[in-house]
């Protein structure tokens, strides 16, 4: 437990450290200057799952988070709701409402205060 609480103390610069290596547990262990906190043999069985588990949980953070969606990268799933390009012309998202398909138009454009709004829209009309 306490090298989890470490590992959590320091992790910005363990993972940084740890894709500067070349995703080495005994490069990572060494540029950090061997800790005296825990041994070589927890670290490096910890590292990498610990660096996996925060690459999910990144990657998680992303796909349910809108905002968090980079500028000009259109998102797979917003709010609960799948993105699509129809045809290759406009922007449209789509579920699944009480047995039914529902889907929305967007527009040419991705843009998410519209499909904000859209979706709004519905819940009130619902």
């Amino acid at each position: 437990m306490k090298a989890l609480k470490w590992f959590e103390e320091n992790e910005h610069k363990i993972l940084n450290l740890y894709e500067a290596h070349s995703q080495s547990p005994k490069a990572t262990w060494q540029a950090l200057g061997e800790p005296g906190e825990l041994k070589f043999n927890t670290f490096k069985s910890i590292l990498p799952v610990y660096a996996a588990l925060h690459k999910r949980f990144e990657e998680r953070i992303v796909e349910l988070n809108p905002e968090a969606t980079p500028p000009g990268q259109v998102p797979v799933r917003f709010k609960g709701w799948g993105v699509r390009k129809k045809k290759g012309r406009y922007f449209e998202i789509f579920k699944r409402l009480n047995g039914r398909a529902k889907t929305l138009y967007i527009g040419k454009e991705w843009n998410e205060k519209t499909a904000r709004e859209k979706i709004k829209e519905l819940e009130l009309n619902q």
